[in-house]
């Protein structure tokens, strides 16, 4: 569907949902009252949806302000001198002018910047292809099942984003590698099927099912629904049942459910976008920027609660700055699964 969609349809869609909402949509906003995926939009603005969002409704982008490549350069020539020595991420970060995300949105990677700006030495090259293959033919071996992305983040050396960065693909690493991916199960001809089905669920459950649910309850899988409609909620509609909110099940059915608010209270997208601020919009383990992830993804970076919020008494406590840190959807995976001194490692201290 997204190859049949116009530019300017894209926009005359991104300027309804401002009508409707009174104000410039943000991601979240646009995947639940847009009519084409986030993705989809982004595509028509260099893989962007801020910069669809700039050109479209006048929003100032602060990830494409008018820093020259030079100026960048130069900056990452100067921490070098600070540091003798080729700069690190942390390094830039502690003493660069700019914010890393803008950097490696102009030179595709930290590692490009630092070749362009002839200071790099090769010191975080990071692992080969042939060492990536070997890794996932280990994982391949250990675990009795087809290899998901998040089964290989969880067994494997490295993340499946490392994998997918060094290659093409996640699929064309698995075939080079020549260990089995998971398919989407069965795959019927026409939506019918599926519609109908996610109606049954929903009949069986006695609530519309969250994408999990589905996974666990459906004839087909969440992946297909979403391949086929552009997201889940998207399915939901077109199977004629209301979306869940943010967040999953309504009510006392969701076992975050506190207080009659959000578990993770009120004001969480506008936390969640400060500790995004705080870490420089990049993934704070792979350093994905925020940019790559609404591409790749649809969406802003992951915001992790080191220790579960539910473990917590108050959102207010839960939300802690020393508590919370930016992560892709690939690193949130494998975190949710670590204990949570892991994921401390990953917020700098004093």
């Amino acid at each position: 569907m997204a190859d049949r969609v116009s530019k300017s349809e894209a926009i005359k869609d991104l300027r309804r949902v401002a009508d409707e909402l009174g104000h410039p949509p943000k991601i979240a906003e646009y995947r639940e009252h847009g009519k084409y995926s986030c993705p989809t939009v982004s595509k028509h603005f260099d893989g962007s949806f801020s910069a669809a969002r700039a050109a479209t409704l006048n929003v100032p982008n602060e990830r494409l302000a008018e820093h020259s490549r030079e100026q960048l350069l130069e900056d990452i020539r100067c921490v070098a001198e600070i540091v003798d020595r080729e700069p690190s991420k942390t390094d830039y970060k502690e003493h660069g002018d700019y914010a890393l995300s803008t950097i490696t949105y102009r030179f595709d990677s930290w590692i490009s910047a630092k070749k362009e700006a002839d200071v790099y030495e090769g010191l975080d090259e990071g692992p080969t292809k042939d060492e990536l293959i070997e890794d996932m033919r280990r994982v391949d071996q250990r675990i009795d099942e087809p290899i998901s992305q998040r089964r290989y983040t969880e067994h494997g050396t490295l993340t499946a984003m490392t994998v997918k960065r060094r290659f093409e693909s996640w699929e064309v690493a698995c075939q080079k590698a020549g260990v089995s991916r998971p398919s989407m199960g069965p795959q019927p001809v026409d939506d019918s099927a599926l519609l109908t089905d996610i109606k049954r669920v929903q009949n069986k459950l006695n609530h519309v099912p969250s994408r999990t649910e589905y996974n666990e309850h459906g004839k087909f899988s969440r992946q297909l629904a979403i391949n086929r409609f552009g997201s889940w909620p998207k399915a939901v509609k077109a199977a004629g049942l209301e979306p869940l909110a943010p967040g999953g099940l309504p009510g006392e059915r969701n076992p975050h459910w506190a207080d009659r608010e959000p578990y993770y209270g009120p004001n969480w997208n506008e936390r969640a976008d400060e500790i995004r601020a705080r870490d420089d919009y990049e993934c704070q383990n792979c350093g994905m920027p925020n940019a790559v992830h609404i591409d790749e993804y649809g969406e802003q970076l992951n915001v992790h609660h080191i220790k579960k919020a539910r473990k917590f008494d108050c959102h207010q406590e839960a939300n802690r700055d020393e508590n919370l840190v930016s992560l892709c959807n690939s690193c949130h995976g494998k975190y949710e699964y670590l204990p949570a001194e892991n994921a401390k490692e990953l917020i700098e201290t004093d």
